[in-house]
């Protein structure tokens, strides 16, 4: 096994074994990956090409759109926010296939970019958060404070 193999083989199946939040910052970057070929095909004309960029950002985004979560109230809060998000997204998708406008399709670029980094930073949080709650003591369940070993 070469050593290109190897490092094919480990990136090609972390996105399998990665976390939640890790698993939607991959999705959001490969999203801000395919608007950067949409934007390159704007800039040599080709249309067709364009818009096969922007259906594969749209597919990725409509389905982080469709596992949303809304089994708790503060998750429907979120879930709505996102949700008006990704729909606005979409929206601007269908703009800059009509209009093929390489502004608007930049501005999509960040968005996404911003929004991958975001959830790679809620992640790092979470497991932060994981990792000193696994280190500390556990608390008395009587309400007297920690345990004594």
């Amino acid at each position: 096994m070469t050593a290109h193999h190897g490092y094919s083989s480990y990136s090609s199946n972390s996105a399998r074994y990665a976390t939640p939040g890790m698993q939607v910052a991959l999705l959001l970057a490969a999203a801000a990956r395919h608007m950067e070929t949409a934007r390159d095909c704007i800039d040599r004309g080709e249309i067709e090409n364009r818009f096969n960029a922007t259906e594969k950002c749209a597919v990725i985004l409509s389905g982080l759109r469709g596992c949303l979560d809304r089994s708790t109230p503060e998750a429907n809060a979120m879930a709505t926010t996102l949700d008006t998000y990704y729909g606005r997204l979409l929206a601007f998708l269908t703009q800059i296939n009509v209009k093929n406008d390489r502004v608007l399709c930049t501005a999509v670029i960040d968005s996404l970019r911003t929004m991958s980094s975001t959830w790679r930073e809620i992640q790092a949080r979470a497991d932060a958060e994981a990792r000193s709650s696994l280190t500390s003591p556990p608390s008395d369940p009587a309400g007297g404070g920690q345990v004594s070993a």
